[in-house]
């Protein structure tokens, strides 16, 4: 999972995705079967899955947590993610939802760009002939963005690729709410839940077959992210 430099493409991802807490023993079936069912992830490590950790901005007023809070039609999210605290590049996003659909667009950008983002030093967007950084720096700056908290995880995904269906398993989810330097190799969390969040992604239709296998163990419907949670356990 590298990246290239700021001024390559943005990457769209449009999909619904729906969201559910299962218990570690659950996760563990559920792996086992799918994985006689369905497409590990290339990114996966064995059962480890890989790392991921993100660092989520919001407004001053904390519009993005009070809009999810709500319910309101239109929502989003601004993030950095990277998926090794060694890497050279990070991927900056805007995750937005419109009602049951949801659309994430992303690019990556320099491990130094992401630096000087996370200290507020918006302006590093600007001048890179990218359309998605000039709308978050206009976005970032009008409303007052900054880091707010440090996400990180275990995922274990799978793919299936009739109706680009993507199932995670995300686990040992932690926040830090005082450190924002995603390259930190020592940086500390303190866990949110102990249980597995599973996340099912599809952008065409989601395969019967895959929704009865789901059905069959007690996978309790959550539609609040991460973010969320992290900053409802502040």
């Amino acid at each position: 999972m590298s990246g290239t430099s700021a001024s390559a493409r943005n990457l769209c991802v449009l999909r619904r995705e729906t969201k559910y807490h299962i218990s570690h023993k659950d996760y563990l079936q559920l792996v086992k079967k799918l994985s006689r069912l369905i497409q590990p992830d290339p990114h996966n490590q064995g059962m480890q899955g890989y790392f991921v950790r993100s660092l989520y901005f919001d407004s001053l007023d904390y519009g993005d947590y009070y809009d999810k809070q709500s319910g309101v039609y239109y929502r989003k999210k601004v993030r950095i993610r990277v998926y090794d605290p060694a890497q050279d590049s990070a991927k900056l996003e805007l995750k937005e939802k419109f009602g049951v659909n949801q659309r994430k667009r992303s690019v990556w950008i320099t491990r130094e760009m992401a630096r000087q983002i996370a200290a507020g030093n918006y302006s590093v967007m600007l001048a890179r002939g990218n359309d998605l950084l000039d709308e978050l720096f206009v976005l970032m700056t009008t409303q007052q963005y900054r880091p707010c908290v440090m996400v990180e995880y275990q995922r274990h995904a799978f793919v299936y690729p009739y109706g680009n269906v993507r199932i995670t398993f995300d686990s040992h989810v932690g926040a830090n709410y005082s450190n924002h330097n995603l390259f930190d190799p020592d940086a500390q969390f303190q866990e949110v839940t102990p249980e597995v969040v599973m996340e099912v992604k599809y952008s065409g239709y989601m395969p019967e077959f895959l929704y009865d296998v789901i059905a069959g163990y007690n996978a309790v419907y959550d539609s609040i992210g991460k973010y969320y949670n992290c900053m409802e356990g502040w």
